[in-house]
């Protein structure tokens, strides 16, 4: 059974390693199997705190860092929202896809938003810290509209800089950045590799390229199963600002469909098998946890049976000369010609 041998997708962290900010080495070793094996990670907080009680401490993003981020993604949503109605648009029924915000399934009521996106190809060589590598493109629109924007791409801001620490290590580890390395490639395998801290550091963790939210409203339904691109080389971290339990719609995904072959219109029966055979997994999410995941992954968002709303807010991070080229348009939903926008598939 296939699924026997795949590594764990939770990763849990120690209270130590939170009061540090950063993930022990054991545990980079561990995300960075799952991220390469199934194709997603989970780190989770601790629940038990160092004194041994039930942990009401941060997770691995602030508290405070979330809740103004929470906050500003709702405003930031509402000032596009009232936009696209003023455009004509149903935003909880129709599919509409703007440079801010895109709607990709009719009656999906799942938003995803964005202030804050650059192209990989637009960056130079990675340096230790990319931070001013990002830039905010100049919002658009009336003055309101262009304050929630900064608002709500300063509020990702924060979460990409504290998340930094955590999903870095790992994504050096996993080799998924590096374009010379093969798919099923195990460091593991060479523990003098393991243990040089100059191969460590040299190995690419990719450029930060976009930042962003998805926000699913009560009664959302469940996405098909679909992969957020085709390219090896990018991966999206996903930080719930609430708690994301089953009822809420966690995201499902099936373990290892990163390796399937995305763009053979015919599979052959041995590939038809793996895809029907692959085990299935939508991990519960706490408030400030970290999930991972290789961009090539076949997921798929669950139905939000709850009364509230599911915001999870992301970074997205690529290989230097790689973009999402299939997430958003470059027409602003504040552009003069706003409509060219609306009712895309």
């Amino acid at each position: 059974d296939a699924s026997e041998e795949s590594p764990p997708f939770r990763v849990p962290v120690s209270e130590p390693e939170r009061v540090a900010g950063a993930p022990s080495e054991a545990t980079i070793r561990a995300a960075a199997d799952s991220l390469r094996r199934n194709g997603f990670v989970v780190l989770d907080p601790p629940e038990i705190s160092a004194r041994g009680e039930k942990n009401a401490a941060d997770g691995l993003v602030r508290f405070e860092t979330l809740r103004l981020a929470e906050i500003s993604t709702d405003l930031y949503l509402s000032r596009l929202t009232d936009r696209a109605r003023c455009l004509g648009i149903d935003p909880e029924t129709d599919i509409f896809r703007f440079s801010e915000i895109c709607a990709r399934a009719r009656g999906g009521r799942r938003f995803d938003v964005t202030a804050e996106r650059r192209a990989g190809t637009f960056f130079g060589p990675e340096s230790a810290d990319d931070a001013s590598a990002m830039r905010v493109p100049p919002p658009k629109g009336p003055e309101e509209a262009r304050a929630s924007a900064l608002r709500a791409a300063t509020s990702w801001h924060a979460i990409r800089e504290e998340l930094e620490p955590w999903i870095t290590p790992v994504l050096r580890r996993s080799g998924l950045m590096d374009a010379d390395r093969g798919e099923n490639e195990d460091e593991d395998e060479n523990e003098d590799a393991t243990n040089d801290e100059d191969a460590k550091r040299s190995a690419s963790a990719g450029v930060a390229t976009a930042t962003g939210c998805v926000v699913s409203l009560p009664g959302a339904p469940a996405q098909h199963f679909h992969a957020d691109g085709r390219a090896r080389g990018i991966a999206n971290a996903f930080v719930p600002l609430v708690d994301v339990p089953s009822d809420m719609g966690p995201t499902k995904f099936r373990r290892g469909s990163h390796a399937w072959d995305h763009d053979d219109p015919y599979p052959d029966r041995r590939a038809r098998r793996l895809a029907d055979a692959a085990e299935e997994a939508a991990p519960p999410l706490k408030r400030g946890s970290v999930l991972l995941y290789d961009y090539r992954v076949m997921h798929a968002g669950g139905a939000n049976a709850s009364a509230a709303p599911r915001p999870l807010a992301y970074v997205m991070r690529s290989r230097a000369g790689l973009e999402d080229t299939w997430n958003f348009p470059e027409n602003s939903i504040w552009d003069d010609e706003e409509t060219e926008g609306a009712g895309e598939v």
